[in-house]
């Protein structure tokens, strides 16, 4: 193989591997990736759990928010049985939550029975 045909083909390759190293999203889809929010951008209080009139186990509370505005929202609060097993998480969501507006949420354990301890200091807060 001559020279120059290997120095063509070593400079494609390293310009091809360069691209995949600079890839940036920009393809809408790809923005509205999960983002785990951090404490700073929310809080949350006036927690209260209990039996809704639908018979599940349900954790109520406030989440307000303390970032920009949030087009979309998932709180998720991890449940336990009475060994301390992980169960399925309390779960609600919402839609545009203004900066400094107030979500009062009702997060519904959709496992069976009823858990022996939901820790909302636990919780997981996602946006998109």
């Amino acid at each position: 193989m001559s020279r120059k045909f290997l120095l063509i083909l070593g400079l494609t390759v390293f310009l091809l591997l360069l691209a995949g190293c600079n890839s940036d999203k920009t393809d809408t889809d790809s923005n509205k990736e999960k983002n785990m929010s951090s404490e700073d951008e929310y809080e949350i209080r006036d927690i209260r759990m209990g039996i809704n009139d639908s018979g599940k186990f349900t954790v109520i509370g406030k989440l307000k928010n303390k970032g920009i505005k949030k087009e979309y929202t998932e709180i998720l609060i991890p449940c336990y049985d009475k060994n301390g097993a992980e169960l399925e998480k309390a779960f609600d969501s919402s839609e545009n939550i203004d900066s400094g507006g107030e979500w009062k949420f009702h997060a519904v354990y959709s496992g069976d029975g009823i858990p022996a301890v939901c820790r909302p200091e636990e919780v997981e807060v996602i946006t998109y």
